[in-house]
């Protein structure tokens, strides 16, 4: 999973990755340099809960104990590190994702330094519109915002994310692919 995917992985957490698409022009390199990147998210939500409790219900004790940390984490935030490899800063952006309903996605920016979009969905569990917004600051740094809306039976949920990210070494060491921490 490439930074920028996972900037948004952790940014909607389990809440809306299903339904984001990147149907976005062929991907402009990022200008990052390769090598070992922490990330650290903030999130706040708001407004209805983002699975309603019918769903959790239906849940395995382990499933729901997952999905419950994982929104946990959400309000505490958290970090991690990845390896960037020269096919993840490629790919940029444009990870294409599998989702559950239909969406449409306007890339307002995705340049080497600038990647902003806006996605709407719908699916038979409601609707979801995403906007996504992320800057790279030199090769060592980038930042973003992540802000869902979410509308089902009724109620509406938020998500805003703030996404950090730092360079720390061009060796990943045994880090292949992504290492939360604790």
């Amino acid at each position: 999973m490439s930074i920028t995917r996972r900037l948004l992985a952790c940014a909607v957490g389990a809440f809306g990755v299903a339904y984001l698409v990147y149907a976005a022009p062929p991907p402009a390199a990022m200008a990052v340099d390769l090598g070992l990147w922490e990330i650290t998210t903030q999130g706040q939500m708001s407004g209805a809960p983002m699975i309603p409790a019918d769903t959790l219900a239906q849940m395995s004790p382990e499933q729901r104990a997952k999905i419950e940390a994982m929104l946990a984490r959400t309000n505490h935030g958290q970090k991690f590190k990845e390896c960037m490899t020269e096919e993840r800063r490629q790919k940029g952006f444009d990870e294409r994702r599998e989702h559950a309903g239909k969406c449409k996605t306007t890339v307002l920016t995705n340049t080497s330094s600038e990647y902003e979009s806006h996605s709407e969905c719908s699916s038979d569990e409601g609707q979801m519109s995403t906007v996504a917004h992320f800057k790279i600051a030199g090769r060592h740094a980038a930042s973003g915002t992540v802000d869902i809306t979410r509308r089902a039976e009724g109620n509406t949920s938020t998500i805003h994310s703030s996404i950090d990210a730092k360079w720390l070494s061009s060796d990943c060491g045994d880090i292949k692919d992504v290492q939360m921490e604790p």
